[in-house]
């Protein structure tokens, strides 16, 4: 619904993200990778700067580790 602010700081690529899902809204962060696994090389999954996130966008779905319970 919209794509939120260009964030220019440490943290997911875009906050305040506006998506809709089925017929659920979920406003938050939206982290942009060019592979999945990106996700764990850039450390994510320790940093509290991306709890936020709602949607992780990427081109190549290309990990066998579990990415976190966040729509890829």
């Amino acid at each position: 619904e919209h794509p939120g602010k260009w964030n220019h700081e440490q943290g997911p690529d875009f906050l305040f993200a506006r998506v809709r899902i089925d017929d659920i809204l979920f406003i938050g962060g939206v982290e942009i990778h060019i592979d999945s696994g990106d996700w764990y090389l850039h450390q994510h999954d320790k940093s509290k700067h991306y709890r936020n996130v709602i949607l992780h966008v990427v081109y190549h779905h290309n990990t066998n580790y579990p990415l976190p319970d966040i729509p890829t």
